[in-house]
């Protein structure tokens, strides 16, 4: 796996608005790593990771940047130890920012729910 599952390398491409065939590969790569992670860290993951191709797919390279932002810190296992705090007092709230920023209110409360349910 490349670092952070390959969430920093494509989080990087999609920030630069560079979405090649390089970072299409770490992409699937980090998708089918996930895939055999179980629990409900991967679970939000995935989800995340599919809004993310949902952007690509309509061009918004930035807000697919923002999705995947979001993971790269999430822990792998539910087991690891990982500053919980920080992720939710400053990484999911500047994610919400970004939303809100961008006027996808209603992704937010998707992902709110999202957040309730899975990581709660």
């Amino acid at each position: 796996m490349e670092g952070g599952l390959g969430f920093c390398f494509i989080r990087s491409q999609l920030f630069n608005e560079k979405y090649d065939d390089r970072a299409k590969e770490v992409f699937r790569t980090t998708k089918n790593e996930v895939l055999k992670i179980e629990g409900k860290y991967a679970k939000f993951m995935l989800i995340m990771m599919n809004l993310a191709e949902e952007e690509i797919a309509k061009g918004n390279l930035q807000l697919a940047g923002y999705d995947i932002n979001l993971l790269h810190n999430l822990p792998e296992s539910e087991n690891a130890s990982w500053d919980e705090k920080y992720f939710f007092s400053t990484e999911l709230l500047g994610y919400y920012e970004n939303l809100v920023e961008h006027q996808r209110i209603e992704k937010m409360k998707y992902i709110m729910k999202l957040v309730g349910e899975i990581l709660l």
